[in-house]
Formats: structure tokens, sequence, C-alpha cells
């Protein structure tokens, strides 16, 4: 995440930082993944990856919600290619 060229998110670097020590997930995982999503779901795939961040905010995990959130605007950056 930051500002690495090919980073889908737009966090800054004291924001990376402290994510990373929380456990949050690399560009290349979050990368791989949205390509993954957007391979199996097409267009949708951004609807589908929020709705896992919602479900995610609502059993209390922060950490998967916020990656599921990443992950959607890697999906919505890949689909407007």
């Amino acid at each position: 995440m930051g500002d690495r060229p090919g980073c889908l998110h737009s966090a800054g670097e004291a924001e990376t930082a402290a994510m990373e020590d929380e456990g949050f997930a690399d560009d290349d995982f979050i990368e791989d993944v949205a390509r993954e999503y957007v391979g199996l779901h097409g267009t949708q795939s951004k609807a589908v990856l929020e709705e896992r961040a919602e479900i995610a905010e609502a059993a209390g995990d922060q950490l998967s919600a916020q990656t599921w959130r990443a992950i959607a605007e890697a999906a919505e950056s890949i689909i407007e290619m």
C-alpha cells in the first residue's frame, strides 16, 4: 500500500505502516485477490467484496473489513482499465 507504483489503495505512509503492523495484507495479496474476484464476478466483484467488508465489520472484525474494502477498491481499478 502507500505510494509504491501499482498501488491501488490511497492510504498515506503512516496509515500504511500502521496497517502492516496490525497484520494488514500487502499490495500483491490485495491485487491478486482482486483479480481473482474480477475473474469470477466481473463487474459485480466490487459489490460482492463490499458485502464481505460489511459482514466482517458486523462481526466486529475491523481488520478483515479494511482488507475487503482495499480489495474492492483494487477490483474497481481493474474493472476500469
